[in-house]
């Protein structure tokens, strides 16, 4: 059971962050951490405790957007994705470094990177 000063301390993040549109209070209360989670609203009672608002509503949503495709992104391995970007022949010719411009004899150990049999 729960005391009144923190229905109290809940209470004032629910209706900060406008969950009334979205949840009952009641259910709120049953897991307060996991439905700020879900609506977006994780930084809101650190944000009230520092005297700023909780984000708007639309605004929880496109951060709860952005966080979802961030997590899509970094699960996603690169390589496969170069791999699809880069299929053909002519596509591959664009990022071929340009042929070493400097004086190769000039420079010791220096490698032409076009040059595919000093390697």
């Amino acid at each position: 059971m729960l005391n009144d000063a923190v229905i109290d301390h809940w209470a004032d993040i629910y209706q900060a962050c406008g969950l009334r549109a979205e949840i009952s209070f009641e259910l709120f209360l049953s897991d307060p951490w996991r439905y700020l989670r879900e609506f977006g609203q994780e930084t809101a009672p650190v944000l009230i405790e520092q005297g700023w608002r909780p984000l708007l509503p639309a605004q929880a949503r496109v951060a709860r957007e952005l966080a979802i495709a961030e997590r899509r992104v970094e699960c996603v391995s690169a390589a496969p994705a170069l791999a699809r970007f880069i299929t053909s022949k002519d596509k591959l010719a664009r990022y071929t470094p340009a042929p070493c411009v400097c004086a190769p004899e000039r420079i010791r150990g220096h490698a032409d990177p076009a040059d595919r049999t000093a390697r």
